[in-house]
This record gives C-alpha cells, sequence and structure tokens, in this order.
C-alpha cells in the first residue's frame, strides 16, 4: 500500500515537471527588445517647433483566440501627446510591422482610436499585429522588428526599431559547481 501511494506521487511529480517543461517551451514571454520605450518627435517647418510627440512601447507577444483558431499576436502601445495651441489630427493612421526578414506581419487591430489630439492632451492606445493563421512567431525573424507609421495621409511618418535582447549564460569560475566523492577536510 505504501508502495503504491509512493509511486503515486512519483508519478504526479513527473507528470506536473513535465507540464512545466512543455508549457515553456511555446511561451513568447520572456523575449525582450531594446529600447523597449521609443520616442520621436514630429516637428514641422525650421522655427515651427514640435508638432507632436509619438511614444512607442513594446508590450509584447500574446496567444489570442480568433474566430475560433488560436494565433499569436504582437502589441505595442503608443502614446500621442500635442503641445499644440490646436487639436492634432491622428487621420489616416497606417502603421505596418516588419520582422528582421522585411516580412509583413498582418493588418493591426486598433483600440478606439480619437480623430484628434487635443491641445494639451495625449491619446494613448493599444496596437496588436497579428501572426498570419497557420503560423508561430518562430516562422519570423524576431532579432528585429520594424514598426513604421504615417498619419494625416502621408503629411508625418517615423519608424522605430526593436533589437531584441538575448541573454547569454556565461562562465563563472567562482561559482562553479561539480560534485565530488570521497572524504576530504579542510584546515
Amino acid at each position: 500500500m505504501e508502495a503504491r501511494a509512493r509511486s503515486t506521487r512519483m508519478g504526479g511529480a513527473a507528470a506536473l515537471l513535465l507540464a512545466a517543461f512543455l508549457g515553456s517551451c511555446a511561451s513568447y514571454a520572456g523575449i525582450r527588445y531594446m529600447p523597449p520605450v521609443q520616442d520621436v518627435q514630429l516637428a514641422g517647418d525650421p522655427g515651427q517647433g514640435t508638432q507632436a510627440r509619438v511614444t512607442v512601447a513594446w508590450r509584447g507577444i500574446h496567444r489570442v483566440e480568433r474566430e475560433g483558431a488560436d494565433g499569436y499576436e504582437i502589441a505595442f502601445r503608443l502614446r500621442f501627446d500635442n503641445p499644440e495651441p490646436q487639436p492634432f489630427s491622428l487621420a489616416g493612421l497606417h502603421l505596418e510591422l516588419l520582422d528582421g526578414a522585411l516580412r509583413a506581419f498582418g493588418p493591426p487591430r486598433m483600440d478606439a482610436l480619437p480623430e484628434a489630439v487635443l491641445p494639451g492632451a495625449n491619446a494613448l492606445f493599444d496596437v496588436a499585429f497579428p501572426v498570419p493563421d497557420g503560423k508561430t512567431p518562430d516562422d519570423f525573424e524576431l532579432d528585429t522588428l520594424h514598426l513604421a507609421a504615417a498619419i494625416q495621409d502621408g503629411r508625418w511618418s517615423w519608424s522605430s526599431t526593436f533589437q531584441r535582447v538575448v541573454y547569454d549564460p556565461y562562465y563563472d569560475p567562482y561559482w562553479d559547481t561539480h560534485l565530488s566523492l570521497g572524504v576530504f577536510w579542510c584546515d
């Protein structure tokens, strides 16, 4: 009876460990980009000053359910600041996300976008680019992501490039681990 209980506990622990490892294989939560936040000034003619400021933040790769099928989205957050005394129009906003091989992701899904940013105010919204159906993020070169944007039918344009950060483990001889069998003593 005791042996059966022990084998059940061991089997349960092994299944839990296997599920943890399998679940981590498809996770994109650890992907980081530098810089994680980028700032762009939209300036007009010389002497006119800044018309608007755009801040773009990396939000991650998320698994989502679309039309009954699972998929992935690559998410960013955008913020438009208007320092000018007149409204800044957001009409004709066009966004495109390219991977390192210059392949485009799907058209973006955006939160409700206001028509204009009022003087002295800001507009904050999330943007998500779907990974095409039948593909995963592993099918793309995620070392570099290039977000290109145009607004007011091309009057203003900018781009932001995000470089993936990969943390490589390194060898530290001071904290080396090893196994030693035998009898030893220290003075």
